[in-house]
């Protein structure tokens, strides 16, 4: 099998949570930050601001993001793979996302609920059971604080960008995945 690479958005290349709660405390009086999402689910009110009309759109890329995909893209075959949370104004929302900030990538980026129906060797995500559910030879996971109590084991975590990055690289030059 060749090596391809299925890389999240949410959580991986964007972080949407940071502007969620700052729309959150704002509207609300208080002040959340992200460590206080400690696990995947989140709360109605977190999840009505992510349903929002237009809330995706401007999320700027995590720093590296576009080093990182391009780095990727030179070793091999990438699709970028996001879940919609079958909300029709979300997939028109990080579709115009992908061809604002992403251009390049546009035409490997995919919406789908389930990242396990992709051919593919890696995968880069921060949801335990995307990693979990993974086929290939190469499940990454994203740190991320709702998945530290994550069943992953810890040469299978990446704390940043390039980690990844070195861990995909040293799988495909050697095929050592740990």
């Amino acid at each position: 099998m060749m090596n391809r690479a299925i890389i999240d958005v949410d959580g991986v290349l964007v972080d949407m949570h940071t502007k969620m709660l700052d729309i959150y405390n704002h509207e609300n009086g208080t002040s959340m930050v992200k460590t206080d999402i400690i696990q995947w689910d989140l709360s109605p009110e977190l999840m009505a601001i992510f349903r929002r009309k237009g809330f995706f759109i401007n999320l700027p890329l995590m720093p590296n993001a576009k080093d990182f995909l391009y780095a990727l893209r030179e070793l091999c075959p990438v699709t970028i793979a996001t879940s919609a949370s079958n909300i029709p104004n979300i997939a028109r929302d990080k579709l115009e996302w992908a061809h604002t900030y992403i251009p390049e990538f546009a035409s490997d980026f995919c919406i789908t609920e389930r990242k396990n129906i992709f051919d593919a060797t890696i995968l880069l995500d921060d949801y335990e059971r995307h990693v979990l559910n993974f086929n290939g030879s190469l499940p990454l996971l994203m740190d991320q604080p709702w998945n530290v109590t994550a069943k992953v084991l810890p040469d299978f975590r990446v704390d940043t960008l390039a980690d990844a990055l070195y861990k995909i690289n040293r799988y495909i030059k050697t095929g050592l995945r740990v």
